[in-house]
């Protein structure tokens, strides 16, 4: 293993308490969004933010956040679903961290199938372990009535699921290219 000098030493904590202080100010947007109830908003918010800890010390930092910011807001918000949501959204912050060395085509696919899995496993999570299966029960009940095909719902529902996650990762990317810019000064300044 390599010894590090002092400036090495010093910019390695540097980045570990950026994260940190990065983790403290998610679970804090967290928490308002869960009382304020702005729960996916948070949600959504912090899993971009997740990304500065990428930039600032690549994939290990960013899951490392991810996973402070996740165990914090499990000991601050009292909800199960809302730490399983926070879980599997934030989650992706890291897992494309990952995706992004590899060839963009390729890259898309996993994170489609990424997304894919965490959600089905995030919504049988919901549905069977949290004990939310009347709700499941109400919308069969309701489309029995309605007239309305059941797989043509589930069809319409992953299809917009997928134009969600879609739109929701060009946003990425263009918060992606934003945050590059923006923190070129700060990493230069604060970083070295």
């Amino acid at each position: 293993m390599e010894k590090l000098n002092k400036r090495q030493k010093i910019q390695r904590i540097k980045r570990v308490v950026s994260s940190a202080l990065l983790s403290a100010f998610s679970v804090v947007i967290l928490v308002l969004g869960y009382y304020s109830s702005a729960e996916w908003t948070a949600i959504f918010v912090v899993s971009l933010l997740l990304w500065i800890a990428y930039e600032i010390g690549g994939t290990p930092l960013c899951f490392m956040a991810t996973v402070v910011t996740n165990a914090l807001a499990l000991l601050f918000i009292p909800n199960l679903a809302f730490s399983i949501t926070l879980v599997f959204i934030s989650a992706y912050t890291p897992v494309r961290a990952l995706l992004n060395k590899l060839r963009n085509s390729l890259a898309w696919m996993l994170k489609y199938l990424y997304f894919n899995i965490a959600f089905l496993s995030w919504f049988w999570l919901n549905t069977y372990v949290l004990g939310l299966e009347d709700f499941l029960h109400f919308v069969q009940n309701y489309l029995s009535r309605s007239g309305v095909l059941p797989k043509v719902v589930l069809i319409v529902m992953m299809l917009a699921l997928e134009v969600t996650f879609s739109i929701y990762e060009l946003f990425f990317q263009r918060f992606e290219k934003i945050l590059k810019r923006r923190l070129a000064d700060f990493k230069d300044k604060f970083l070295t």
